[in-house]
């Protein structure tokens, strides 16, 4: 945690304790704050928070993978009303990423999640509790599709079971939505008036396509968080200038 101090978007830890942790100060979820913007400067968010998540996965200052979040939700990521800027915290189930020299590539690593809803195809637990694959730093561009989500749709992945009349969200509702990610990868359903708005707004389809990225059912097949950032970059220099995307 030490050398992501250099990154501004990452919360700044000074001591702890126990279970107790002193960091700086942040106000709201970037969920909050995103509520209060128009598309494009939401846009621009979504590039911060990758860039943040660019700078986790780079702890090290090198070309590897050192550290995986494990848990990015909109909750985990504060925005520093100083520096105007998202911050990512609550890292107390991180990995730290190590490096196979055989195969040149970061070691996997297997782990316990709850809320299957929220968690990508390949953490879903098998019978022995644990992740039905080994896991790579793609969970945590994963875990930005559901940030995506919110900030386009106004409102979190899975609130509700879309068969269901009352709304609710039960186990069995959530049982099932962990075996459709397995079989067919399945992405929470966007409401209608956002299915409509993404084909008349670039900036809102902007962020749909980010979204559609980190979802995508293969890990191999997301993008890395730097190749958020360099999309986020292109999209918005050519919305900004005026230009078709």
């Amino acid at each position: 945690m030490e050398r992501l101090t250099s990154s501004p978007y990452v919360m700044d830890i000074f001591s702890f304790c126990g279970m107790s942790v002193v960091t700086s100060y942040a106000g709201d979820d970037i969920a909050k704050i995103a509520d209060t913007l128009d598309p494009l400067a939401r846009l621009r968010l979504a590039k911060m928070v990758a860039e943040g998540l660019a700078d986790v996965h780079g702890a090290d200052g090198g070309n590897h993978i050192a550290l995986v979040h494990n848990d990015i939700n909109y909750s985990n990521i504060l925005m520093n009303a100083e520096m105007n800027v998202p911050v990512f915290n609550d890292f107390n189930i991180a990995i730290l990423s190590m490096w196979n020299r055989r195969t040149n590539s970061p070691c996997r690593f297997i782990s316990h999640f709850p809320n299957p809803q929220w968690r990508s195809p390949e953490e879903q637990v098998g019978t022995d509790g644990l992740s039905s694959k080994r896991l790579t730093e793609k969970i945590d561009v994963y875990a930005l599709g559901n940030v995506f989500f919110r900030f386009i749709a106004g409102t979190g992945p899975w609130k509700k079971a879309p068969w269901r009349e009352d709304g609710k969200l039960t186990q069995e509702d959530k049982d099932r939505i962990a075996a459709l990610k397995i079989v067919k990868g399945a992405t929470p359903p966007l409401p209608l008036q956002v299915k409509e708005l993404k084909q008349e707004d670039p900036v809102i389809n902007a962020l749909f396509q980010a979204m559609k990225m980190c979802y995508k059912q293969d890990p191999r097949e997301r993008p890395s968080s730097r190749d958020l950032v360099n999309y986020f970059d292109t999209v918005i220099a050519k919305i900004t200038a005026g230009k078709e995307l």
